[in-house]
């Protein structure tokens, strides 16, 4: 029994047909956004960090973003699941609200950065 599971273990290790997934780390906004209220669909951008992929895609301090990947950002448990779905260097579609216009724009959102943690 126990070498019928050893050969089985090293089939599966050696096989050519099993492909791992290749992990992507989290994305960063990197811009200062508020939470949903649960009442009023979207969240406000209120500060766009220097370097922030936001900057170059025309997005403001004080845009609402409706939509995150054609899903809406309409509560805090929903808006907190869509950040966790994200992913950096992955192209990411956005619906902006400034004043009365409103349009989509794709930004490439960088990844988060490593943790480090000191002993």
């Amino acid at each position: 029994m126990k070498l019928k599971l050893l050969i089985l273990f090293l089939i599966l290790i050696f096989s050519t047909n099993i492909f791992s997934q290749e992990l992507s780390r989290r994305a960063s906004f990197e811009a200062s956004i508020s939470w949903p209220d649960g009442n009023i669909p979207g969240v406000i951008i209120k500060e766009i960090h220097e370097g922030s992929p936001f900057l170059k895609s025309g997005i403001q301090q004080g845009d609402i973003i409706l939509q995150i990947n054609g899903e809406l950002v309409c509560s805090p448990d929903k808006w907190s699941d869509q950040l966790y779905a994200l992913r950096g260097n992955m192209p990411t579609n956005l619906l902006i609200k400034r004043k009365q216009k409103v349009w989509e724009v794709e930004v490439m959102l960088k990844p988060l950065a490593k943790e480090s943690h000191e002993s």
